[in-house]
């Protein structure tokens, strides 16, 4: 468990500073903008959300699946449906964001 939280602590706080940090510091912004560009931060992000969706992270799914399978909901069945939904749009905005208005572009 240590292990996995340890793993997972370091791709989150990554994912979060690749997008929270250009909002809290707009150094980080313009440094991302002049290095690998914002379409590369997309994907990196998308790929260190995925190994945390599919490793760490895919606990919260399986139990909070198994607890609405029996109609017993308790958190992870709150999180699962909650972080599966952001990581849905933040795809959709990957793959076809000139399907979306300029300022509806944001990857949750």
């Amino acid at each position: 468990m240590r292990r996995a939280t340890l793993f997972a602590a370091l791709l989150a706080i990554s994912v979060f500073v690749l997008e929270m940090g250009s909002l809290v510091f707009p150094v980080v912004h313009r440094a991302i903008h002049a290095t690998i560009g914002i379409e590369i931060s997309w994907q990196i992000q998308f790929v260190l959300t995925t190994l945390l969706s599919i490793g760490p992270g895919a606990r919260f799914f399986r139990r909070g699946v198994r607890a609405l399978s029996r109609g017993a909901p308790d958190t992870n069945s709150l999180v699962a449906p909650g972080t599966g939904a952001a990581f849905s749009y933040s795809i959709f905005v990957l793959l076809a964001p000139e399907l979306l208005p300029e300022q509806s572009r944001g990857l949750f």
